[in-house]
């Protein structure tokens, strides 16, 4: 069995960032269990329905703007897990918690941003092949809770389940002139606290009801960001155990933590 993690993927320039937090993403096959394939879970990937991109060899999707022009030109080779988008696609379907999504594979959509820029810190080399899933930001947290724990069977077969976003995401309040851990905003400090408290407890509750934790609205302006949190707290249901393994500011409020669900 492996764990699962919950990735805050920050600013696309990420991959070009030398910090403890991008140092415990390039070193996380060094001293955890290289896994036979990985699940992707993108905040950036949105559709009504859950759809499992395999493609046999994936393309880049440059999902962002004003950035430095080396982020355009970013190459990454990542082959896709067709057997893998199967299994995940028959787990969802059968499970009675998940059964009434609709949910289909796709050979031909690439990587967003939320995906590939994880993959390049994380495997530069694209040597574990990949399925990235998207998110329905509009269903109940409840729901997007129930997407994990149906996915989470895949962990004992040796799969990584990534899920990449942020538990604080609101880009109109970021300082961009703050580096890590500079300059904090009070508000974020307070939620985050909440939700890492309720995480360490396994309080499932506290998570998905984010909304009701201190400037709850303020942190999390649109759940897009956040939902890949709560998924991944699904995929932790049998042992109930999490573990924030790192936790950073960037930007004075952009949350970038590495949590395990074991």
């Amino acid at each position: 069995m492996i764990s699962s993690i919950f990735v805050g993927h920050g600013a696309p320039t990420i991959i070009y960032d030398d910090n403890q937090y991008t140092k415990q993403l390039k070193n996380y096959f060094i001293e955890n269990k290289k896994p036979k394939s990985i699940l992707i879970i993108s905040a950036h990937y949105e559709n009504e329905e859950v759809i499992l991109g395999a493609s046999e060899e994936f393309s880049l999707i440059y999902d962002f703007y004003g950035f430095p022009r080396e982020l355009y030109e970013e190459k990454l080779q990542v082959r896709g897990d067709k057997n893998l988008a199967y299994k995940a696609q028959k787990l969802l379907r059968e499970s009675p918690l998940t059964s009434a999504l609709k949910t289909s594979i796709d050979f031909n959509r690439g990587l967003d941003h939320g995906s590939w820029s994880i993959l390049k810190l994380m495997d530069p080399e694209g040597t574990i092949p990949v399925v990235q899933m998207s998110i329905n930001s509009n269903l109940p947290e409840k729901t997007q809770f129930d997407i994990g724990r149906s996915l989470e069977a895949l962990k004992d077969e040796d799969v990584l389940i990534i899920g990449s976003g942020g538990m604080i995401h609101n880009l109109r309040a970021v300082n961009f002139y703050s580096d890590i851990n500079e300059n904090i905003s009070s508000w974020a400090a307070d939620f985050h606290k909440y939700i890492a408290e309720a995480l360490n407890k396994y309080d499932v509750d506290k998570v998905v009801n984010y909304k009701e934790a201190p400037y709850g609205n303020m942190a999390v302006p649109t759940p897009d960001h956040y939902v890949p949190l709560i998924i991944l707290m699904g995929t932790g249901y049998t042992n109930k155990n999490s573990e924030i393994s790192a936790s950073y500011f960037q930007f004075s409020n952009l949350s970038l933590d590495l949590i395990k669900f074991h």
